[in-house]
């Protein structure tokens, strides 16, 4: 009898053996790696686009910090040198932005305004999609510099009131939204920066 039940469990297993290798040998649809190549590919692309993308936000942040000429909060000198994390926000601001919001191309030290300044950028994040959907018109919310031909300004809140300052035009070249980030009370300087722009 325990011959007989080994014999049996032999045969099943040797049944089990010749799906296993039948199973293995069955050919992948075509369609299927031809979609997984696609994806590696694209994964391949992406990497190397964060990677330059980071070394140039790297080079930017090292100008910013250094006194290239514009001006760096205290709040993110300090937490740049001290904490590896506040880099990070910057560069996946930037990798965002760039990926989500192409038409929307940020000035001077916008940038660092944003993530040193605004303790909650939804109103900017808003603002920015405007722009990005907008072709040739502004939203209602956009009201015409006084002396300056062709920028708009709009108050944002920067999370704790509505100082923020954006200001905006639309460069006819390519049909991108140049914005200015800032705050009210830098608006003197701002407004001199951008006549000659």
């Amino acid at each position: 009898m325990v011959e007989a039940q080994l014999a049996a469990a032999r045969a099943r297993e040797a049944a089990m053996q010749a799906e296993n290798e039948r199973l293995r040998g069955t050919p992948r649809e075509p369609a299927l790696d031809a979609v997984v190549q696609a994806l590696r590919a694209e994964l391949a692309e992406e990497r190397a686009l964060l990677q330059a993308a980071e070394a140039s936000v790297a080079a930017a942040n090292e100008a910013l910090i250094l006194g290239a000429g514009t001006r760096v909060p205290r709040a993110v000198a300090a937490t740049t040198a001290v904490m590896p994390v506040g880099r990070r926000l910057p560069e996946e601001m930037q990798t965002v932005l760039a990926a989500l919001l192409p038409r929307v191309r940020l000035l001077r030290d916008s940038l660092t305004v944003a993530c040193g300044e605004f303790g909650n950028r939804q109103a900017f994040y808003r603002a920015c999609a405007e722009l990005q959907q907008s072709t040739a018109r502004l939203p209602p919310a956009w009201k015409k510099l006084q002396g300056l031909d062709a920028w708009w300004e709009r108050h944002i809140s920067n999370g704790e009131d509505d100082a923020g300052r954006l200001y905006t035009r639309l460069d006819r070249t390519d049909l991108c939204w140049e914005i200015l980030l800032s705050h009210k009370g830098e608006q003197p300087r701002d407004i001199a920066w951008l006549r000659r722009q």
